[in-house]
Order: structure tokens, then sequence, then C-alpha cells
């Protein structure tokens, strides 16, 4: 823990617990309920945070790992997050089968686990795998820009093509999407948010933190507004606003709440390793929450009333994050277990053949 940076692990264990919350939403009939009332309009400005969990995630990815170089170390540190994949795909599988009595095949589920199918919510880790490969290669790229200004038009640019594009093609009118730019670049953005990562790391890019307050407040505010004034009187699902990540609005708020909390410091040993051990557990228990918000919402849904959604659903998502983080907990420890004990066996196979060999 001594090179741990207590910022950073702040904004992990906070991306984990959007996540969950967002999906909350998600899971608990929210989108089918009626837009009306403070109540609903409170639940809108949550979303709009709850929706910057996983952005939060890519531009850490983008902070830390900038100057990373082509490397056999590199590749090895992958490993354990697939490892992770992999035990949380067959307990997700077996939950699927006997919990949810899934009736997909043993097929359906062995190559669920190759094309990260087996779990609903990996496709995080199908996207991090890609770009996980491309670093060293985006780094030579944004490296070699030779001047912040160039970065910054190179930035500017990933955001129109991926983010502006379909910020309109989210409005509908008249039953059609507002189609006025060309969005063929859409699910480009985890490379946007890896050079606004980096570009912070590089730069050291601070906002003054009453300000920085002040503009979150700002953008959350107009984006549940327009949501609330757009849809009111139906439902999310009859066509709602900013309901995706790659979205303009959602990746200046995630950007805004990096810069909010990414250089926090504290003395407290207490905060320190709390926030370690969530920042620790946060991958893992991603993925295992998809087992816990079905077995957790699945037994409480509240489509249609905003009222007892608005009282329920803030006393379920946190019990949501603590059973993932200690299952998560488990898997990861066992991984760790796992991994050093083959590194232990391997390493005494090559000894021994040393030994005979010089023998």
């Amino acid at each position: 823990m001594k090179n741990r940076v207590f910022g950073l692990d702040l904004v992990r264990s906070i991306a984990f617990f959007l996540v969950i919350l967002v999906h909350s939403f998600l899971k608990s009939g929210f989108n089918g309920t009626t837009v009306e009332g403070f109540q609903m309009f409170f639940l809108l400005l949550i979303r709009c945070i709850a929706f910057t969990g996983v952005l939060l995630f890519m531009i850490i990815t983008g902070y830390c790992m900038y100057n990373k170089k082509d490397s056999k170390k590199r590749y090895k540190s992958l490993i354990k997050i697939l490892a992770v994949y992999f035990v949380i795909s067959i307990i997700t599988i077996l939950f699927r089968k006997y919990y949810l009595l899934d009736t997909s095949t043993l097929y359906q589920y062995v190559s669920g686990i190759f094309n990260f199918t087996a779990i609903p919510y990996a496709w995080y880790v199908e996207m991090y795998v890609g770009l996980f490969l491309l670093i060293p290669f985006l780094n030579i790229l944004y490296n070699n820009i030779p001047t912040k200004k160039q970065k910054l038009i190179l930035i500017l640019s990933l955001l129109f093509i991926s983010s502006i594009s379909t910020s309109f093609s989210n409005v509908n009118v008249d039953g059609h999407s507002l189609d006025l730019l060309p969005n063929w670049w859409y699910n480009f953005y985890p490379i946007l948010l890896y050079y606004i990562g980096a570009y912070i790391k590089e730069y050291q890019i601070t906002i003054k933190r009453s300000i920085n307050i002040i503009l979150i407040g700002c953008s959350v505010f107009i984006q549940a507004f327009i949501t609330f004034f757009y849809c009111h009187g139906s439902t999310l699902d009859d066509g709602f606003i900013f309901c995706h990540e790659n979205n303009l609005p959602s990746i200046i708020l995630a950007t805004l709440i990096f810069l909010l909390l990414y250089n926090v410091k504290t003395h407290s040993k207490f905060l320190s390793k709390t926030f370690y051990y969530i920042s620790y557990v946060s991958f893992g228990g991603y993925l295992i929450s998809y087992c816990c918000d079905n077995y957790i919402y699945g037994k409480h849904l509240f489509l249609g009333n905003s009222y007892y959604f608005f009282i329920y659903s803030f006393m379920l998502a946190p019990i949501v994050f603590i059973l993932s983080s200690l299952l998560s907990f488990v898997v990861n420890k066992f991984v760790d277990y796992t991994i050093k004990l083959v590194h232990t066996i391997h390493s005494k196979h090559l000894l021994r053949i040393e030994g005979k060999e010089t023998y």
C-alpha cells in the first residue's frame, strides 16, 4: 500500500458504487416509471451522476497507463484480470442455471465465457482487453504529439466523432431520432476517455474546487431538467435523452468528477485502507454484481411507482454494493492464491531442471 494514491482509490471506489447504482435504475423498473413530480426529478439527478461510473474507470486507465510501453511484464498483468473474469463467469453460469433457471446449453455457456456473454455485464471486460492490447501503441501516438495544443485538438476531434454526434441521435422528434451528425465512430469513446486521463496526468489539470462543484451541479441539473421536461407525462422507455455513456454531457460530467477527486489526499490510515480494499475488489465486484442484482432486485420491483423506488432503491443499492464487494474479495483472494501457487510450482520445476542440468 506504500505506493497507493488515495485520490485514485477514491475515484475507483466511487465509480464502482455508481455502476451498482445505475444498475439499480435498470433493474428496479425505473425506466418504466412515469416522469412527474419532485421525487422523479431528484432521481433523475442521481441517475445522471450514476451514469459516469464506467467512464471514470476509463479515465483512470488513461491516467495510470499513458506512459506504459510494450513489455512482457505488462502482458502478465492481464492474467489476473482474465482469471477473475473466468472464476466469476463460472459462478454466474451456475447462478443463471440453478437460480434463474436459464435454459442455455452447455455449448452456449462455454462459448459465452470466451465471447464475454456469460456475464451480461462483461462487455466492459471485452472492451478493456482490446484497449489493453492497444495501450502501448496509443501511447506512442500520444507521446509523439509535440505540443499541448495538438494533444487537446486530438481529444476534441475524438469528442466530436464519438460523442457529440450521439448526443443528438438520442433526441426523438415526432418518433424520429435527431441525427444531425454522422455517428459511425460512436464506440470510439473508450479511447477518448483514455486520452482525457492521459492529458490530465501529463499536465496535472486542476479546477478550483468550488468552481468544479458548481460546474458539476449545473451539468447534473441541466441534464436532469432536459430529460424531465422532454419525458414529462411519459416514461423514459418511451424515449429519453442523454441515456448512453458516450454522450457529450456524460463525458463532461465524468471528467469534472475525476478532476474533483483524483488529487484528494488524506492522513487517515483507516480511510486509506478502506478505499484501497474497495478499489481492490471493484473489478470483480462489478462483474459479480450481476448475480447480486438479480437476487436482490428480483425480489423487489417498483415498476410505475416513483415513491416506493425513491424510498427503497437507496436501501437496496448499498446492499448490492456490500454483497458484491464481499464476494469479489473472496474471488480475488482465491485468484491471488492460485496464481501464487502456480508461480511457486513453476519456479520449483525450473530449479529442479537447472539442478539436473548442473549435475
